[in-house]
């Protein structure tokens, strides 16, 4: 792969070597519908990369990060939204529309992030959409009202 070329797919594989270059910890998993997950970690955070289309080639990257939040789970998402790049949204009960919490009384929140390659991307671009994401999962560091993973809960 060379790093002017342009691709409308990466491989896992391909997408796991830009995490270890970035110097990041990852590992696949394979779902039972056989879609593929990567998982990370960076400065303790444990985030997922949902591989978008069937192996081995893929279309595109679905990044997220699950946590935990204090308070009012509808304004942390909001804020979040309007300060960051990538969107926060609250878990919410289907039928009654409440946030989703936690023995703890915590509410569940996703941080998510989506990079597709089908418009020709070239690896360096790619590289980069990731090491954006991770700068948004090491932001939570920064944020007191809210608890993150070191391992993904499943």
């Amino acid at each position: 792969m060379t790093e002017a070329a342009t691709y409308d797919t990466f491989t896992a594989e391909e997408i796991l070597i830009m995490l270890e270059d970035l110097g990041y910890w990852s590992r696949t998993r394979e779902n039972d519908d056989r879609s593929i997950v990567v998982h990370s970690r960076c400065d303790g955070i444990a985030w997922q990369a949902d591989l978008v289309g069937w192996a081995p080639f893929h279309l595109g990257i679905g990044l997220k990060v699950p946590l935990l939040v204090k308070g009012d789970p509808f304004k942390w998402a909001n804020d979040w939204n309007r300060a960051r790049y990538s969107q926060a949204y609250t878990l919410t009960d289907p039928e009654s529309g409440d946030p989703v919490l936690d023995v703890d009384g915590r509410a569940w929140v996703n941080v998510e992030s989506l990079v597709l390659f089908e418009s020709g991307v070239t690896a360096g671009h790619v590289s980069a959409c990731l090491q954006r994401w991770v700068d948004e999962v090491i932001h939570v560091h920064s944020i007191p009202e809210v608890t993150y993973f070191e391992e993904l809960p499943l």
